[in-house]
């Protein structure tokens, strides 16, 4: 009875042991080799807290999950790795938690300077000095990467797959490479500040690219540069800019399947060279110089500005932006007519002495005068703020279109063939 008593007893010992967690260690570093040491030994749930402001140079590789109380020093992190290796690099089962007040900042003077394909980082600044694409983040599929204030580089940040990217500050492109933020294969990229694109490179592919399906971009802030495209979105991905999109050769380009909400103006021509892109524009068009508004829109192509909403059925070139939103007047809704006529492929013409319109498209015509009645029309044409208005059943009737109204997203769509 003894024995099997003191059996149980052992036996009971070694499974509470197993399940015994190690409580994680602090260590005290006020140097750059007190730190050096430290990141030698630490295993999970380890604190690195700092007794003294540190600047560290050399690569360094976090494998397990740590935190870095800063207790109101900075920590500084700097590399010169030519493009071998990052800055930090967080791999496996590595993640970087971060506490107290100071700040945790990190630079590669050649190369990336944070890396992560795995658990959450956190970091106050980022920043790559180096050319040819060399990032401040990179992140890859695993990788929640936080950085509390600001990151620049020539590409600032690269994120690829199943990946979330957050910036609570400012983000700087210096683009002497062609792309500058870019999330693909899914990739997310949050950004509560501006985006701020420096190279004067006039086939500078975008301060902010996304690509591939599930690819999602959102900038709080503006996008401001000065050469090049602002923005760029292909293949089914998103981009959402709540500030405005300015002083780019190109504002926005949509290729085929991309889409993009803007909520301020943009400043620049926009460009969809592809099949099936959306936009959603809340603000007003400028032209930059002699650049003309150029719109190349091929199938399926969904515009809304503010609340006007038209699909393109074919490649066509707009040569001007709709100046105007549509009205409703004596309970009917009212479109420009140039900006329709335009769009859907049509060719108008004006003729001041006798107030007429007359519209070609393929092999038809058909001349009016304001205050007429036409065929097709239920109304007459107006003129109003010296913009010429037709009713949307004008434009079935002539246009051979299908119109829509919701009346409580104030929208119109307009299909055809």
């Amino acid at each position: 009875m003894k024995l099997k008593f003191l059996l149980a007893f052992i036996f009971a010992v070694l499974v509470i042991a197993s399940f015994t967690v190690r409580a994680g260690e602090v260590h005290n570093v006020g140097t750059s080799e007190e730190f050096a040491e430290a990141i030698e030994v630490l295993e999970c749930g380890d604190t690195i807290r700092l007794t003294a402001n540190i600047e560290h140079e050399g690569p360094v590789s976090i494998y397990n999950a740590i935190t870095i109380d800063r207790n109101g020093y900075i920590l500084y992190l700097s590399a010169d790795t030519q493009g071998r290796t990052s800055t930090i690099t967080v791999a496996y089962n590595g993640s970087i938690m971060l506490e107290g007040d100071g700040e945790f900042n990190v630079s590669n003077s050649s190369g990336t300077a944070v890396f992560s394909n795995t658990g959450i980082v956190m970091v106050n600044n980022v920043t790559s000095k180096g050319r040819d694409g060399s990032r401040g983040v990179s992140a890859m599929p695993g990788a929640n990467v936080i950085v509390i204030g600001d990151v620049s580089g020539d590409s600032p940040i690269g994120a690829w797959g199943d990946v979330v990217v957050t910036v609570y500050g400012n983000v700087t492109v210096r683009g002497s490479w062609h792309l500058g933020v870019i999330a693909e294969r899914g990739a997310n990229i949050h950004i509560t500040g501006n985006v701020y694109g420096t190279t004067s490179r006039r086939d500078f592919h975008g301060a902010v690219t996304a690509r591939h399906e599930g690819s999602l971009i959102t900038v709080r802030g503006n996008v401001i540069g000065f050469a090049g495209n602002g923005v760029t979105v292909h293949e089914d991905a998103h981009v959402r800019v709540y500030g405005s999109i300015g002083r780019f050769n190109t504002a926005l380009q949509l290729r085929t399947g991309g889409s993009a909400f803007v909520e301020g103006n943009m400043y620049g021509s926009i460009m969809s060279i592809g099949d099936y892109n959306e936009l959603e524009f809340a603000g007003e068009l400028f032209e930059l110089d002699s650049l003309p508004y150029v719109f190349s829109f091929t199938a399926g192509v969904r515009l809304h500005f503010n609340s006007y909403h038209i699909i393109c059925a074919h490649s066509i070139n707009i040569l001007q932006t709709m100046d105007t939103t549509p009205i409703i007047a004596d309970g009917n809704t009212l479109v420009p007519l140039r900006f329709i006529a335009y769009t859907l492929g049509a060719q108008p013409s004006w003729k001041s002495e006798t107030r007429e319109i007359t519209l070609i498209q393929d092999n038809e015509s058909l001349t009016f005068a304001i205050g007429e009645l036409a065929y097709g029309m239920d109304m007459h044409a107006k003129i109003i703020n010296d913009r010429t208005f037709v009713s949307l059943y004008f434009v079935e009737a002539f246009f051979s279109a299908v119109t829509r109204w919701t009346s409580n997203e104030q929208r119109i769509e307009i299909t055809w063939e």
